[in-house]
């Protein structure tokens, strides 16, 4: 659940200061990746939770699993139409090292988001690195990229939508009917640069839906193919 406190602290963020969303400094300018480039899609944090009528945010696993599918098959045509290859990695043989680098990088993003890009020891530089190490991805999977997402959906129940009503003819405002918000950075393989990072804290697409998968994923990749 922390990482879902910060995200959606980010989201909150970003509904005040950024128009809902939000895209931290990137290392150079325009396009941040190669061209016909392998990606490795690192997508372990995809979730949905449902808002209870008490308030509280429940895990459901049925429609996280479809949430992922749909990603990776959004993120596998979003690639494909810049002329990039996907790939995945195997989710019923856990790869310790790549999960350890994953928690790196979950740190990394925390710095970003929380900075906005600007961590004042950088003196205004984005300069972000998960280290030369991860090159044994680009050995181990043929990648030369890694692309992490994290992305939440939170949906209001039946009972928590009524509540919301109902405190709102009242004047009260602020119960918590859910939201999206999410994250993707494309790591260099070969140096272990972060080259690019996005933050979005404003619904997009139902990951539940093909359709759905592909706007999230529009919005959540725009800028990091240039323009």
């Amino acid at each position: 659940m922390g990482r879902l406190v910060w995200l959606w602290a980010f989201a909150c963020l970003c509904g005040c200061a950024v128009s809902r969303q939000a895209t931290p400094p990137t290392a150079g300018g325009g396009e941040a990746i190669a061209a016909g480039a392998r990606v490795l899609l690192i997508e372990s944090d995809i979730k949905f939770y449902v808002i209870t009528a008490g308030g509280v945010a429940e895990p459901q696993p049925d429609w996280t699993e479809t949430a992922r599918t749909n990603f990776v098959s959004a993120t596998r045509r979003e690639l494909a139409a810049h002329g990039h290859d996907l790939v995945t990695t195997n989710p019923d043989a856990p790869d310790e090292r790549l999960i350890s680098y994953e928690k790196l990088h979950q740190a990394v993003a925390q710095t970003i988001a929380i900075w906005n890009g600007r961590l004042p020891a950088k003196h205004g530089r984005f300069d972000y690195s998960l280290g030369p190490g991860v090159s044994f991805m680009k050995e181990r999977y043929g990648a030369d990229y890694a692309l992490f997402v994290t992305y939440h959906d939170a949906r209001a129940s039946g009972g928590q939508q009524a509540k919301a009503i109902i405190a709102g003819l009242f004047g009260v405002y602020g119960v918590n009917v859910g939201g999206q918000s999410g994250y993707a950075s494309l790591v260099d393989l070969t140096s272990g640069d972060v080259v690019w990072c996005r933050f979005v804290g404003v619904g997009t697409g139902d990951l539940r839906e093909p359709a759905g998968a592909d706007k999230t994923v529009s919005v959540l990749f725009e800028g990091m193919h240039g323009g």
